[in-house]
């Protein structure tokens, strides 16, 4: 990658503490574990789950890279190990509609809000620039979704909000981590 200060590095996966910064499980990615293994369909989801296969989950918020997000892995999520998720999602993920992903004819500083037919999630598609728009899932926030009473700039949504509190727990320039 042409922006990076290195040509090699190790990649470092983490589950920790978005509070206390504690780190309770880390792998490190050596390439594919076996070269004949046929590829993976969800390597995000396979990662996530090796990271927190030793803890109980229940009833925790987990924040993600978007790298690792999809609708799949938080239903999963929620259904094996009850724990939410309010994470940011590729605008390439083919579980959101195009109205969520193409800022053309948004208004600046403007939000979207739709909600599963199966009501396990909601999306939040935030217009953060000209040409930029942020798009939120939550397992977390499934009836109520808020926005702050801050100027028009400013007024996000508390889902949005939280979600930028909890990526801060961690002070990471280029890895790859999962907060609990």
């Amino acid at each position: 990658m042409p922006t990076k200060p290195a040509k090699y590095g190790i990649k470092l996966r983490m589950c920790c503490d978005a509070d206390t910064k504690y780190v309770y499980n880390a792998s490190i990615y050596c390439g594919k574990e076996d070269p004949n293994e046929a590829t993976c369909k969800d390597l995000g989801g396979k990662f996530i789950h090796q990271l927190i296969e030793p803890l109980h989950c229940e009833g925790c918020n987990i924040t993600m890279d978007n790298y690792f997000t999809s609708l799949a892995l938080a239903r999963d999520l929620l259904k094996v190990k009850k724990a939410t998720l309010v994470v940011t999602i590729p605008s390439n993920r083919v579980e959101l509609p195009n109205e969520f992903v193409a800022p053309a004819g948004r208004e600046l500083y403007s939000s979207l809000v739709g909600f599963n037919e199966t009501g396990d999630s909601s999306f939040i598609s935030y217009k953060c620039k000209e040409n930029k728009v942020v798009v939120i899932l939550s397992t977390m926030h499934l009836s109520d979704i808020t926005f702050g009473k801050e100027p028009k700039k400013t007024a996000r949504s508390h889902q949005l909000l939280y979600h930028d509190q909890r990526r801060s727990g961690l002070c990471r320039p280029d890895d790859r981590n999962l907060q609990l």
